[in-house]
């Protein structure tokens, strides 16, 4: 899978948990910036990982693997096995 076809794939995914993928538009690194990918919460317009854009697609996959598991847990209460 290519890279921007992850990248389509990760936002609509964000996009379905409520959740906004965005990508650096920076062309050179710093401190506050590091080229990669943040999370943000529209709703309450803050960062919910990576707030200086240090994330990269494989995190941000991780990330929204575990936020999507913690919204299972909270809507369904606890899970029987």
């Amino acid at each position: 899978m290519s890279e921007k076809a992850r990248e389509n794939r990760l936002r609509r995914r964000a996009k379905r948990l409520g959740l906004w993928l965005k990508k650096s538009r920076a062309k050179q690194w710093s401190l506050n910036n590091r080229m990669g990918y943040t999370l943000i919460d529209p709703y309450s317009n803050t960062c919910v990982w990576g707030p200086e854009f240090n994330e990269s697609l494989t995190n941000i996959e991780n990330d929204l693997d575990n936020y999507e598991a913690k919204l299972r847990g909270q809507k369904g209460g606890e899970e029987t096995k």
